[in-house]
């Protein structure tokens, strides 16, 4: 079987109308790969394609139909470079191969299997087909081969492909999942939902890619509901099974994880480096009322010593629930918006304007919309009209962004907003585009409701790119190449400990899925958290790619209490110090696919402890992050992974692998530098471009050697790397900083002489258990300091 009730799917099992793929009769070579003719066990000719598009990836087409060109909406380039390969064949087999990758591809039955230049298998097709005789005992699902099946009365085909799991192989990946990190026995639906929570299967962003710590990745190129099923039918097996009348699977070799996700971001493309000022504070509720309400609360964040960059608002700038989403100011709740603007810029406040990509019949833009076709139709010519709200909302029209006119509308919309100095819209919502609407570029809905999220992000995107010179938005929905239009969040969770659980992993996840930058709501979205909750979340929060406090009531720090606030402030001010390491690991995340946040599966695959380990994190390659998930403990168990590990607030070094009983009363949460690292920080600010004049430090942890690459916004990047020995330490700045930065040799206690660029040096002393130098020039710098 393979769909319930029209509206869910399950996993393809031995059927007697499934057909597989069962031999190649012939092939011809095409220029980046090999076209086969082929047919199922039923005698029906099926095409099979293989193509290099890297070195290391390979695409499978397959289809009952002919071959068309290949969908590409959601990669990132329709041309491909030419990749070298070679062509074997033998009477029984056809083997391809590149310098990475060995392909072959058995002639009858069909088979196929990746292996590397060894020989070694990195992974193969799979399948339960029962000995003769055998299936007549015992009646039970098994999994099918390569193949499709077609419905007998609407002609639609679903496709379907499995490969075999091995006895130590564990695998990631699916996008924004509440569930845990590791796949394995578990099975998922990717088809965006409205989940209402973080507790179930259902999530608003999902990614059919997938990787295996055996060394390959899969990314199933289709817009279509996807169910992967990970080893729930066949212990052996996992497999995918989508609608469509084609696969399109790329395999793509690492064999590490950081290279899998380098090459799936290849295809699907790269996360632009946010705005810096994004990475400081956001403050928000669902929400303020009115314009006196946003004043207070910047107000209060300058009283109380809160670093913070941007004040959201949520839909009531636009009045009431009918106006919605007209994306239009209501001038009684928020007079002279303009002035309002201008006087939180002046706080060093941004203003971020919610949005849903959805349109009342009461909205002034409504009847424009409908008189143009800019909303999806239904069978009868008139806007399809739905429920994405409660009650409270009327009936909304939902803008089709399959129409490039209503893309420009839509945008035009915001060019005013943006004119008057909103520096970003949260794109809430974008998951109810109707399966069986008309859009207007003749796509079903079945295929355009898994990429509306990805249209409508960008349509936002890139009129704020357009109007500020930097693209951004809060997307809530996504899909494969979301990342391209940062940044997001995870939604609606409850305001518990449980529910702040699922959304580290969900962090996790989708961090191991090529999105590299994500927030979530600080406290929880729906309820009250009391204090303990706060503090806790916001210690995980501060320490995530993005910040921001949001929910149904008062989320500011100081409503939860002194002692709350005070441990609020101190993480925050950490977070601004840290930014210069932050906005860092942010550019090199747009550069190589590798999330902020980051589970420690990604960088030591091959440590068993890890496999499963979703309650901790690195951030960044320096800092590991272990949050408090529990109320009520004053510890927590924490792994360190191979290395030498700082503790941040005592200075106390551990040695790992190993696990640690971790003291953590409200005021700490357990944080590790790992021996080696560079941090580089700024001042305490109240937002990010408030200018001090302060120097930039060097934090340094030395090892053996070291580097890092400092980057910011609009300046070039300076290298910083440094080598020890029993003699000395040879450090090395290349790059221009002013004012002269100050190096912070931690634990080195003791020095007999330091010279920069080979002349003595005097302006450095030993403080606080470390060596401080302070450099006097804002140019390169070699500097050496003899023990």
């Amino acid at each position: 079987m393979v769909f319930k009730g029209g509206m869910s799917m399950e996993t393809i099992t031995s059927a007697p109308d499934y057909e597989r793929v069962a031999r190649w009769h012939d092939f011809e070579r095409t220029p980046h790969g090999v076209r086969f003719r082929a047919e199922t066990d039923a005698g029906t000719p099926v095409r099979v394609t293989f193509d290099f598009v890297l070195p290391e990836v390979v695409r499978l087409r397959m289809s009952p139909e002919s071959l068309g060109p290949a969908r590409s909406h959601i990669l990132a380039r329709e041309e491909w470079w030419h990749v070298p390969f070679l062509v074997s064949e033998a009477s029984d087999r056809l083997e391809l191969s590149t310098r990475f990758l060995r392909l072959d591809v058995a002639r009858d039955p069909w088979s196929v299997r990746l292996l590397d230049t060894r020989g070694e298998v990195i992974c193969r097709e799979a399948s339960e087909r029962m000995p003769d005789g055998l299936i007549e005992m015992r009646q039970v699902p098994t999994l099918t081969d390569l193949g499709f099946l077609r419905e007998p009365e609407s002609g639609r085909v679903t496709v379907h492909e499995t490969f075999g799991l091995a006895h130590d192989e564990d695998l990631y990946g699916l996008g924004e999942q509440f569930a845990r990190i590791n796949r394995v026995g578990q099975r998922f639906e990717l088809w965006a939902t409205d989940a209402y929570g973080i507790s179930h299967h259902t999530t608003y962003k999902n990614v059919p890619f997938l990787w295996s710590t055996r060394g390959y990745g899969l990314f199933v190129n289709t817009t279509f509901r996807v169910m992967f099923d990970l080893a729930t039918v066949s212990l052996l097996a996992h497999s995918f099974t989508h609608e469509g009348p084609e696969l399109d699977v790329f395999l793509i070799y690492g064999p590490e994880p950081a290279a899998i996700l380098r090459r799936y971001c290849d295809l699907t493309g790269y996360a632009p480096v946010p705005p810096r000022w994004s990475f400081g504070l956001w403050m928000s509720r669902c929400g303020y009322q009115n314009r006196a309400e946003v004043e207070q609360v910047a107000e209060g964040l300058r009283v109380h010593d809160i670093p913070c960059d941007v004040i959201h608002v949520d839909p009531w700038w636009m009045g009431d629930p009918a106006n919605w989403c007209g994306l239009q100011w209501d001038e009684d709740r928020f007079p002279d918006p303009a002035g309002m603007i201008e006087g939180l810029r002046e706080r060093g406040l941004r203003l971020c304007l919610w949005e849903n990509p959805y349109v009342t019949e009461d909205a002034p833009i409504f009847e424009e919309g409908r008189q143009r076709g800019y909303f999806v139709q239904n069978e009868d010519g008139k806007p399809y009209m739905i429920r994405a709200w409660s009650d409270i909302v009327p009936p909304l029209a939902v803008v089709d962004f399959t129409n490039q006119e209503a893309v420009a509308w839509w945008q035009s919309l915001h060019r005013p907003l943006l004119e008057q100095g909103v520096a970003v819209f949260k794109t809430d919502f974008g998951e109810a585009a109707p399966e069986d609407g008309v859009y207007h570029n003749g796509m079903s809905g079945r295929e355009v409701h898994n990429l509306y999220p990805l249209l409508y992000n960008r349509a936002v995107f890139e009129v704020t790119e357009e109007m500020t010179g930097r693209g951004l938005v809060w997307a809530r929905s996504g899909w494969a190449g979301s990342q391209r239009y940062p940044t997001c969040w995870g939604g609606d969770p409850l305001t518990d400990f449980p529910h702040m659980a699922n959304q580290l992993r969900a962090a996790l996840s989708i961090g191991l899925s090529g999105v590299p930058f994500y927030s979530h709501d600080i406290g929880g979205f729906a309820g009250q958290p009391d204090p303990e909750l706060y503090v806790r979340w916001a210690q995980f929060g501060l320490f995530s790619s993005h910040s921001r406090c949001h929910g149904t009531t008062p989320r500011e720090p100081w409503e939860f209490g002194e002692e709350a606030e005070a441990i609020f402030r101190r993480y925050a001010k950490l977070r601004y110090r840290l930014l210069p390491y932050i906005y860092s690991i942010g550019v090199q995340a747009a550069r190589t696919g590798l999330p902020v946040v980051r589970a420690l599966v990604l960088k030591y695959n091959h440590d068993p402890n890890v496999r499963h380990l979703d309650s901790e994190y690195l951030f960044g390659d320096s800092f590991l992050v272990a949050p408090v998930l529990e109320g009520g403990v004053q510890r927590r168990t924490v792994y360190l992974p191979v290395g030498e590990w700082v503790d941040y607030w005592s200075r106390e070094v551990h040695e790992g692998p190993g696990w640690l009983n971790y003291p953590a009363p409200l005021e700490i949460m357990p944080l590790f530098i790992r021996r080696g690292s560079i941090i580089p920080m700024g001042p305490e600010v109240d937002y990010t471009d408030q200018a001090t004049g302060a120097s930039l430090v060097f934090d340094i942890y030395p090892a053996d050697g070291g580097n890092f690459t400092l980057y910011d916004e609009d300046t070039p990047p300076v290298e910083i790397s440094y080598a020890a020995d029993e003699t000395a330490l040879r450090l090395t700045i290349i790059g221009s900083l002013s004012p002269p930065p100050v190096v912070v040799l931690n634990d080195f206690l003791s020095a007999r002489r330091v010279t920069v660029n080979h002349y003595s040096h005097e302006r450095w002393r030993v403080e606080g258990g470390g060596l401080v130098i302070e450099l006097t020039e804002p140019g390169t710098a070699e500097i050496i300091v003899w023990r």
